[in-house]
């Protein structure tokens, strides 16, 4: 892989976890679009690897607040804020593993089908912007802080953020359709979709350890994983900043129009 195609995905990756346009869909488009050969699962998981970094950096605050949540819960303080924060994004975590466990293999048959990414962004794309419409449309947010969120809330948002693993559908863009469905105002959608990520992105990579650990070269791969994870680690600060701060005060209309956009010019390659 050449340095070009290297920062490239590195930069796609980045900007797009925290965005509603669909991470995985676009690391797999760029290369077919751009003739390049399909970088594998391994790159793959090392630009996810920095992205993790960079949410982990950028809500530090809560990071820390759930390692004293940890210690709380080992002394049976379940109401301290940090605990429940952690029980949340533990259990906000189980639909996507569950269903990451019982269609793993259909994920990887039908994952980089163009069709499928078109069809998906156009149809969810429209749904964030239904939910946002609606969640306006409210006399007020029930949901604003990190602390509002339940245990049941927490799990229905676990169950949103698990259509995620069809393809196109956006982590990002489903775990903040369904907070705004939720009565979740923008900020939160995003802080608490964005929290989602540690969890789900460590599993993903537990999960993965296997084929790593069979095709991994760190003589020949180790510099190329580890430059792409730094330069997805800083478009992935940048790209959480965007979701949390910037669509607060704008909005998900742009996001809603590129994946319509991106939807039909998929649909207009495949038929060409």
């Amino acid at each position: 892989m050449d340095f070009l195609h290297l920062v490239v995905l590195a930069v796609v990756q980045g900007i797009t976890e925290f965005l509603p346009i669909s991470s995985s869909g676009h690391l797999v488009l760029v290369p077919h679009l751009l003739g390049w050969e399909d970088q594998g699962l391994i790159f793959d998981i090392s630009l996810h690897f920095g992205t993790l970094g960079a949410v982990l950096v950028y809500f530090r605050r809560d990071v820390a607040a759930m390692f004293g949540g940890l210690v709380s819960l080992l002394t049976g303080r379940y109401r301290d804020s940090g605990a429940r924060l952690v029980v949340n994004l533990v259990t906000a975590t189980i639909p996507v593993g569950l269903a990451g466990l019982a269609v793993k293999d259909v994920i990887e048959s039908y994952g980089r089908d163009v069709l499928l990414l078109a069809f998906t962004s156009i149809v969810f794309g429209l749904l964030l912007w239904y939910a946002d419409v609606l969640a306006r449309r409210r006399p007020a947010d029930v949901l604003r802080t990190v602390d509002d969120i339940s245990l049941p809330t927490a799990l229905m948002w676990g169950v949103y953020q698990a259509m995620a693993l069809v393809p196109g559908v956006s982590r990002s863009g489903i775990c903040v359709t369904g907070g705004r469905a939720m009565g979740a105002t923008r900020e939160l959608a995003g802080h608490f979709g964005s929290l989602m990520a540690i969890p789900t992105i460590t599993l993903a990579m537990l999960l993965s350890l296997g084929d790593i650990s069979s095709e991994l070269n760190w003589h020949n791969a180790g510099s190329t994983l580890l430059t792409g994870a730094a330069v997805s680690f800083v478009c992935g600060l940048i790209g959480i900043k965007l979701l949390v701060e910037w669509c607060a005060r704008v909005g998900y209309v742009p996001f809603v129009v590129y994946r319509i956009v991106l939807g039909l010019v998929l649909v207009g390659l495949f038929a060409l």
